[in-house]
C-alpha cells in the first residue's frame, strides 16, 4: 500500500494540472479579441476628375474642397452606389434612399448604382458662384465630359449645371482643408481616390441636383465663359444659357486624364 501512494498522488497532480490548462485556456480563448474585419478595396476607377475655378476662387479651401467631396461622391454613388462613396458620404446626403426629390438628382444616394458601364472617361469641373454665409455654402458646377471611345450623345449641347449646397450640423465642426495638389501634372505618391478618410466631417448636404434646360430653370451664366474658352466654335444660345455644336461636329475621345486635384491626405478636421 505504502508503495502505491506516491503513484496516487503523481496522478492527481497530472489531472490538476490538466484541469488549469484547461481552464486557462477556456479563459483566454473567451477574452481573445475577434480577428479583425477587412475592408474590401475600393472599387477600380476607370473615370477621373479635372477641376478648374473661376480667377478669385480657391479650388483648395475648405469651402471648394466640400463641394468638390459632394460632386464626386455623387459620381461614385452612380457608378457603385452609395456604400461604396466616399467615406461619409452616406450620412452627408441622409442616405441611403430610393426616393428622388428637387433637391438631389436620381441616384444620388441610392444603394445600388445606377451606371453600371464603367466607360473609361474624363469629367471636367468648373467651380463657379462660390458664396459662403457661416454654416452654408453654396456654388455651381459646370462640366462636360471626354470618352476614351465610342460616342458622346451627352455633350452637346453643353448644358450640364449642379447646384450645391451644404449646411454644417448645429454645433459642428467647421474643419480644415486637406493637402493641396500642388502639380496637377504628376501623381502624388500618397494620394488617395476615394479618399480614405470623411471630407465631409459635420457638414450635410442639401441640395445637389443637375440644373434642367428649361425656360423655367436658368443655366448658371458664370459657365459659358469657361465652356467657350474650351469650345469656341460653339453657338450661344441666349434664351437658354447653353452653348450648340455647330452642324457636322463629333466630340473629342482622349485617355483617362490624371484626377486633379488628387485627394492627398486629411488634415486635423478628419
Amino acid at each position: 500500500m505504502s508503495g502505491s501512494r506516491p503513484a496516487h498522488h503523481a496522478v492527481q497532480a497530472i489531472a490538476v494540472v490538466a484541469t488549469i490548462l484547461l481552464v486557462a485556456t477556456a479563459c483566454t480563448n473567451d477574452t481573445d479579441e475577434p480577428p479583425a474585419e477587412h475592408s474590401p478595396p475600393p472599387p477600380e476607377l476607370v473615370h477621373s476628375h479635372v477641376w478648374s475655378t473661376e480667377p478669385g476662387t480657391d479650388l483648395f479651401s475648405r469651402e471648394a474642397e466640400l463641394i468638390r467631396a459632394s460632386i464626386e461622391g455623387a459620381e461614385m454613388t452612380y457608378r457603385f452606389g452609395i456604400d461604396n462613396s466616399f467615406p461619409g458620404y452616406s450620412e452627408a446626403v441622409g442616405g441611403p434612399r430610393e426616393t428622388t426629390d428637387d433637391h438631389f438628382d436620381r441616384g444620388a444616394a441610392w444603394n445600388s448604382p445606377i451606371d453600371v458601364r464603367q466607360r473609361p472617361v474624363t469629367l471636367y469641373r468648373h467651380l463657379v458662384d462660390l458664396e459662403v454665409d457661416h454654416d452654408r455654402i453654396t456654388a455651381n458646377v459646370c462640366s462636360y465630359q471626354l470618352f476614351a471611345e465610342g460616342d458622346n450623345t451627352l455633350f452637346n449641347p453643353l448644358s450640364r449645371a449642379t447646384r450645391v449646397e451644404l449646411l454644417l450640423a448645429p454645433g459642428g465642426n467647421y474643419g480644415a482643408a486637406g493637402t493641396p495638389d500642388s502639380d496637377p501634372a504628376t501623381s502624388d505618391p500618397d494620394a488617395q481616390n476615394p479618399p480614405g478618410w470623411n471630407v465631409f466631417g459635420d457638414w450635410r448636404i442639401q441640395t445637389l441636383r443637375l440644373i434642367p434646360v428649361s425656360p423655367d430653370h436658368t443655366i448658371p451664366e458664370s459657365c459659358l465663359p469657361w465652356w467657350s474658352s474650351r469650345f469656341p466654335e460653339f453657338e450661344h444660345r441666349t434664351e437658354l444659357n447653353i452653348l450648340n455644336a455647330p452642324d457636322g461636329w463629333t466630340p473629342p475621345t482622349q485617355p483617362v486624364a490624371l484626377q486633379y486635384p488628387e485627394w492627398i491626405g486629411p488634415t486635423e478636421n478628419q
